[in-house]
């Protein structure tokens, strides 16, 4: 993943470590797992990376569009709705001001105070500052730097797993399975 939302990235956090207060969670990452993507991957216990994966990315962007200039030249009346100090904050017309300004930066600083507390927490032994301020890596270098754990694809990953649990006899199932002939069926009707 590339990233995404901070909160469905905290969600899907918090959501993995349950898992992991009850058994070993480990992460596999393909070719990418960046800012939202690493925020969940740090939430394992273990994480293994290809040499060329794109890890990290560990910070919080944000920003609007003030499209008032646009929306004025083509015509458009944009009447907002919103009541409340902080009501017009994402409004699409115009830009914030000095006190929508600081509120967006507050709220950002927030986020990635949580943000850099969640890798601290699942990555014993990280120095942010050589990792953190949306830095990205290959995999390579994310397991010098303590962000990843072992060079290894996902089949890798679930060896290492079974291993860990002695387990020798396990299937592996994909989420959601095939459908069945009626389900399909069902689409096109």
């Amino acid at each position: 993943s590339p990233g995404g939302s901070a909160t469905a990235s905290e969600v899907i956090w918090r959501s993995v470590r349950e898992v992991a207060d009850e058994k070993p969670v480990y992460v596999s990452v393909g070719n990418m797992a960046a800012s939202g993507g690493y925020y969940i991957a740090v939430s394992g216990d273990k994480i293994f990376v290809n040499p060329s994966s794109v890890v990290g990315s560990i910070g919080v962007v944000g920003g609007k569009l003030a499209m008032e200039g646009a929306f004025n030249k083509l015509h458009v009346n944009v009447v907002g709705q919103g009541r409340g100090p902080r009501a017009e904050l994402f409004g699409s017309s115009k830009p914030w001001d000095a006190s929508q300004r600081a509120a967006v930066r507050e709220m950002m600083t927030e986020t990635y105070d949580l943000f850099t507390s969640r890798v601290e927490e699942g990555r014993s032994g990280i120095n942010l500052d050589e990792t953190a301020r949306g830095r990205l890596f290959t995999g390579n270098k994310a397991i010098g730097l303590r962000m990843a754990d072992e060079i290894g694809s996902l089949n890798d990953t679930i060896v290492s797993l079974a291993d860990e649990l002695e387990m020798s006899n396990y299937d592996v199932l994909d989420y959601p399975g095939p459908m069945s002939f009626e389900d399909l069926m069902e689409q096109f009707t």
